[in-house]
Parts: structure tokens; sequence; C-alpha cells
């Protein structure tokens, strides 16, 4: 279920080699091809959900939300975009081929993702999904998390398969941003940490 503010949304067909590593083998292949779009329900704009799952958010700016921006991705390759970080895709023992892909910060300290709703929303919990290839991995031991109200949170993570969750206090925001990678410097691990996926648990405002 996407946003679309202005009524008008371009899905650009990607022609690249580079869809190869992070789509499925046949996406895009063969004769015929079929979509269907309808308007979502009530109940389904008003459920609790994740209203950061957009598994068609592009690079570039379609005019759909949400919509994920990153100041890195590793070698500009597609696999490693940031919008893989949204695309609902959960495996997160490999890399750098579908399932895997995912956002890759090309080893860059001051690494930034946005993500933009497009719109006001109410969010109550954040889950975030590290990819967990190691020992090629390596993680971050903490993240922080810059509102659109100004405010700011600093998650601390583990190493670990698991998505891992934090609950906050209920707020009205229209983005949010994960900044200040802290990474794990304890041990003789990977220079690779990448986010999987980035959850965020909350409502639509009618």
């Amino acid at each position: 279920m996407i946003y679309i503010p202005n009524k008008n949304w371009k899905y650009k067909i990607p022609f690249s080699l580079q869809r190869y590593s992070a789509l499925p083998s046949n996406a895009f292949k063969g004769i015929d091809h079929y979509a269907c779009v309808r308007k979502a329900t009530r109940d389904e704009v008003i459920q609790n959900q994740n209203l950061a799952f957009n598994s068609h958010d592009q690079r570039c700016d379609n005019g759909a939300f949400p919509h994920v921006t990153a100041n890195a991705e590793t070698r500009g390759e597609e696999v490693f975009f940031a919008k893989n970080a949204i695309d609902g895709y959960f495996a997160n023992t490999g890399h750098g081929r579908f399932p895997y892909q995912s956002w890759g910060i090309d080893q860059r300290k001051d690494a930034e993702l946005k993500l933009d709703f497009g719109r006001e929303v109410i969010i109550n919990r954040l889950g975030i999904l590290l990819r967990a290839d190691y020992l090629h991995d390596s993680y971050w031991t903490e993240v922080n998390v810059e509102f659109s109200d100004k405010t700011n949170l600093k998650i601390h993570l583990k190493k670990t398969k698991k998505i891992q969750y934090v609950s906050i206090p209920e707020k009205r925001v229209n983005f949010i941003k994960l900044n200040n990678l802290v990474k794990d410097e304890t041990k003789e691990d990977s220079s690779f940490p990448s986010l999987t996926q980035l959850i965020v648990q909350g409502k639509n405002i009618l």
C-alpha cells in the first residue's frame, strides 16, 4: 500500500543488468505482463501497520511514499540501494544478490538514511533488521533516529540475525532519519555493516 499525494506515480522499469542481482531472476522477462491498482479500504488505511513498507520504492522520486534516500550506497549498485531497506524482504544471511539485497553504506562514517512518509503519520515502534552474513558482515552497536519533530532517539543494537524492536511514545512525524551509525570495533570483524529492513509501526491519520 503506497501513498500518492498528487495522483501521479511513475514506475521506471529497470533495464540495467544490475537488476538481476537485486530482483528475482525472472523479473520483467517474458512477453505478457499484468499490473493492477485499487484504492485501499478504510480498514486497510487505519489499521496499525508497517508504515515504512514499500516494495515498489525506487531510487528516484517517483511520486509515491514511503520513500527512502541516502547519502551513501555501496558502489552505486542496485543490490545496495537505500530502497532495499523497505522492500519487505527479510532474508539477511547473505549479500550481493537477491533475496539478500540491503542498504550498503560504502564504508562511509557519515552515512545517513531518510525515510519520508509524504504526509504526517502516527508511529509507536521501530524495528531494525541488520544484515547478518557473518563473518563477512560487521554490525552497528548504536544508531541515532532523528524525527521530523526535532527529537532524537539513540538505539543500542546487538549482533543478531533477528529483528531488534524498540517501542517509542506515540508521536506524529512526516519523516525519520537514521544517522550517527556506530560500527562495532571490539573484534576484528568485517568493515561491512548493512541494513536489511527498517520497520516503522504506526497508523495513518485520516
